[in-house]
């Protein structure tokens, strides 16, 4: 993927607009991709770096997949986002489910530690694949 332009000049003009749209859209049209579950087992606790570092996944975020806690039972999902989160998208589940914030705060990756996001589950058990944001 090539450079993408950030910043227009000052005043912008129609030319330069033109070029950023023709920029945007051959560097997106259809090439936003999550990545693969290269080496993800579905269900298993994981942060894999293998399925992170994917040269397909170009959004800015982390690919985790484990199983829920009981019913309303707070459990922690890490990632290495070296930033806090803004959430996460369900990716795949095994059964009815809805993943939400437990309320404990998350926190953003150190060269030292994983991040975590903690959440809760209205039925609990079920196994998923998240994609935290």
């Amino acid at each position: 993927m090539g450079k993408v332009i950030r910043t227009l000049a000052n005043p912008a003009s129609p030319r330069s607009l033109q070029a950023v749209v023709e920029t945007v859209t051959k560097q997106f049209g259809g090439h936003i991709g999550f990545g693969n579950a290269n080496g993800l087992a579905f269900g298993t606790a994981s942060t894999n770096t293998v399925a992170n570092q994917d040269q397909t996944k170009n959004l800015d975020g982390w690919i985790a997949t484990g199983v829920s806690a009981g019913a309303g039972v707070a459990f922690t999902v890490t990632h290495n986002l070296p930033r806090i989160p803004i959430g996460f998208i369900m990716i795949r589940q095994d059964a009815p489910d809805i993943l939400f914030d437990s309320g404990v705060a998350w926190t953003a990756a150190t060269p030292s530690t994983l991040g975590t996001i903690s959440l809760k589950a209205n039925n609990g058990g079920n196994r998923y694949t998240i994609f935290i944001i």
